[in-house]
């Protein structure tokens, strides 16, 4: 085994000459034996491995003997040690996500935390029959082609040296080589999808259908991958046509020159957008590009969420973006100058007076402001500011004794700023 594991490693590139490597440990079987080929194909070297571990809180005693276990290993092999200790039932909860999603979160920010500006690689444990889980899992929820790929064995600087190994390979490396592990026993337990297609879908699928499911998923796998840069080329020029304003958040494209494009052209060009503001198409199902078709042929202001991301047509815009909490959820008062930053908006304002209260808030039903020589509707004001639906919502109204006197960057009330000789800038973050 160590010895396909050092070609995959060389004839795939996955370690450049000066990089160190960080591997995900959880102290089981997988993760203990790639941590073992890492230190035998560095064994001039072992400096080069370093260990990361996250403690989620999860199981109780045995979440801290899994620590202990792969802190003790460390120190016995003498590399250094990442540990991360997180209740990550409370985060998911705060966050409104599921713990498995809170989980990949954490450990993701948790290896860039690390590795942050060095030249590391991040090796995971995922073997091949996590690979035909991951697609069978996917195919049950209705995933496009790029989903069939799987689980990709480099990507960036994460890399997957054993996707080429099945279960059973590595079982008999840690018996034949006396690998000490710790058991994870939640991995027998039915309360996740991917366990109950694990112990229950995928050996009902090999007794009644076909004993070499796992290489026949893992095939569908490796096809769908050799199609994906073709294919993504020829969308990537499609994006470019109907690109209308594109950064790290947020990407607008020309909604009428979108409804050009026919059904599959659509919904390969939506995967692609997502994935550039997302990381990843984590999630994304096929229902999802059916409510996507929706908002294309909506009226303006029509919205869906898919996870963190958020679909809405603006005008003659469809406006995709990564959306986050709204620090105006909550209104917000001063008694005293403002020094601040809600939303990405700079605020300041100086100069009160000693019975002066500014609110910042967001907007509310009814909202007038002084604007065109009279009082009219604020919805007036984003209108002809062509203000997006979404947009309105993260934009900060600054009210001085009840009465409105900014609105984000777009608007000021002069009139009552200079008759109460206040001071107030509002811009945009860079």
């Amino acid at each position: 085994m160590f010895e396909e594991f050092k070609r995959v490693i060389e004839e795939e590139n996955l370690i450049n000459d000066r990089d160190k490597v960080l591997v995900a440990c959880s102290g089981g079987a997988d993760s203990m034996t790639l941590l073992s080929l890492f230190l035998r194909f560095f064994e001039n070297d072992t400096k080069r491995v370093e260990v990361a571990h996250i403690n989620h809180c999860l199981r109780g005693d045995d979440s801290l003997r899994d620590q202990e276990f792969v802190e003790k290993s460390c120190i016995e092999y003498g590399i250094k040690c990442h540990v991360k200790v997180c209740d990550i039932e409370s985060l998911s909860k705060n966050e409104g996500l599921g713990i498995e999603e809170m989980g990949r979160k954490i450990r993701y920010g948790f290896f860039h935390e690390i590795t942050n500006g060095k030249k590391y690689k991040i090796a995971l444990a995922h073997n091949l029959d996590d690979q035909a889980e991951t697609v069978l899992m996917r195919i049950i929820r209705g995933t496009g082609t790029e989903g069939l790929m799987g689980i990709r064995k480099s990507d960036g600087n994460i890399i997957r040296p054993l996707l080429n190994f099945s279960r059973r390979e590595i079982e008999k490396y840690v018996l034949d080589n006396k690998i000490e592990f710790v058991q994870d026993n939640t991995n027998f337990e039915n309360k996740y999808t991917r366990n109950k297609i694990r112990n229950q879908l995928i050996p009902y699928l090999e007794d009644t259908f076909n004993p070499n499911i796992k290489s026949a998923l893992v095939r569908l796998a490796q096809i769908a991958t050799s199609d994906f840069d073709i294919k993504n080329n020829y969308v990537k020029s499609l994006y470019e046509r109907v690109l209308v304003k594109f950064d790290k958040n947020s990407i607008y494209l020309d909604a009428n020159k979108v409804l050009l494009l026919n059904r599959d052209q659509v919904n390969e060009l939506f995967r692609y957008c997502i994935s550039l503001i997302n990381d990843d198409n984590y999630g994304l199902e096929y229902m999802h590009f059916t409510e996507f078709s929706k908002i294309l042929e909506s009226t303006s202001g029509k919205s869906i969420a898919i996870n963190k991301i958020r679909v809405t047509k603006s005008f003659r815009n469809i406006v995709i973006e990564r959306f986050s909490v709204n620090d105006l959820n909550h209104e917000k008062f001063f008694t005293e100058d403002i020094q601040t930053i809600i939303n990405g908006y700079r605020i300041s304002v100086s100069n009160l007076g000693s019975s002066d209260t500014v609110v910042i808030r967001k907007r509310k039903t009814g909202d007038r402001v002084f604007y065109k020589g009279k009082y009219r509707k604020l919805k007036d004001l984003f209108i002809d500011k062509k203000i997006n639906f979404i947009d309105r919502d993260y934009m900060p109204i600054i009210e001085l004794n009840g009465e409105i006197i900014a609105c984000g960057s777009i608007y000021r009330n002069i009139e009552i700023i200079d008759k109460e000789n206040i001071v107030i800038e509002v811009s945009m973050e860079d």
